[in-house]
């Protein structure tokens, strides 16, 4: 059995690095679909805005400015004063009918799924990822999720969140919760380690029920399993446990449009007592929005499949606030991941 409190934690700069690899391709195709519908040829006559841009090539708005944005991150634009130019590496290879263009190099990303998913929505077709019968996101929202794709998904989420969870548990940002809901759970890797970590815990998953089921089997190697509780809902449309002093949120607010994000931090503030804490786990953006890379890119991917979306510090805050938490505050890092934290004190 694996005992997560031993477990030496890796070098966060080897998850960056890890992760950076895990997005190189998607990065490519946004070079690939950029040079289609012809953001640098527009560019290459002057910097524009993002709106000046959408206009000339009937783009989608919010979908170019999270394109432009990864663009910069890929040092394939640049930024200032909210318009966009090309860097001196696009208009040297990226720029058609130029003697020197190298986009014929990435013809065969054109005939990926990415590059023309990221096309389409540019276009205004919203190419949400899908279970070959409707959106993956729908599935999630109405429960209706078969057991084996939970499974392969949970198994994926939990090889992402490994690291970062055992990271912050380690970190004591939690010494004060004896309770903890964790929200969105999935393989419940969290919660094993922080009752590793803070023995004196109880932990209890929130998700669905094939959800939960793929969490048993997932944790099977870790001592503190048998530890973890979990409670079968949907956490749309389902009353939370109301026994907790900490609600975790882990990767679960990036999956959902902001508004669908305020109804499930509400639900958290009337679940939690007075002097009770949400914490909330995600990659965030820096505040220009184009960095780090990792997460801008994870930024466009979420637009695409879920019309979800990355957030700034300062944005988490404001949603904190806005459902009724106070004190917002980041309580820990690890590479890309941070740790905010919101109490209820009325």
């Amino acid at each position: 059995m694996i005992a997560l409190e031993k477990l030496d934690i890796v070098d966060e700069a080897h998850d960056r690095a890890l992760l950076d690899l895990w997005i190189h391709d998607f990065g490519a195709c946004v070079f690939s679909a950029a040079d289609e519908v012809g953001i640098f040829v527009a560019l290459a006559q002057g910097s524009q805005t993002v709106a000046q841009l959408a206009d000339r090539l009937r783009l989608e708005p919010s979908a170019l400015l999270a394109v432009c944005r990864a663009l910069v991150s890929l040092q394939g634009l640049v930024e200032s004063n909210d318009t966009f130019d090309l860097s001196a590496f696009s208009q040297a290879v990226w720029v058609k009918q130029t003697p020197c263009y190298r986009g014929r190099e990435f013809d065969r990303h054109r005939d990926w799924e990415q590059h023309q998913r990221i096309v389409d929505t540019l276009e205004g077709r919203w190419a949400p990822i899908d279970d070959g019968q409707r959106p993956f996101s729908e599935g999630w929202r109405d429960g209706d999720v078969d057991p084996q794709a939970a499974y392969r998904f949970t198994r994926v989420m939990h090889s992402m969140i490994f690291l970062p969870s055992l990271a912050a548990a380690r970190s004591g940002a939690l010494s004060e919760v004896r309770h903890l809901l964790d929200v969105g759970g999935g393989s419940g890797i969290f919660s094993a380690a922080l009752i590793a970590h803070q023995p004196e815990v109880s932990a209890c998953v929130l998700d669905l029920p094939q959800v939960c089921e793929a969490s048993r089997r997932i944790l099977r190697p870790y001592e503190t399993a048998a530890r973890v509780k979990y409670h079968p809902c949907n956490f749309f449309h389902d009353p939370w446990p109301a026994e907790v002093d900490g609600v975790w949120l882990s990767n679960v607010l990036h999956d959902w449009p902001v508004e669908t994000c305020k109804t499930l931090l509400k639900k958290a503030y009337h679940s939690l007592p007075i002097g009770g804490r949400i914490v909330i786990h995600e990659a965030l953006l820096d505040a220009c929005r184009c960095s780090p890379r990792f997460t801008t890119l994870f930024h466009l991917l979420m637009l695409m499949n879920h019309r979800g979306q990355q957030f700034t510090k300062e944005d988490l805050f404001g949603l904190l606030l806005d459902c009724g938490f106070t004190q917002p505050r980041v309580v820990f890092g690890y590479s890309v991941w941070s740790v905010i934290e919101g109490r209820k004190t009325i």
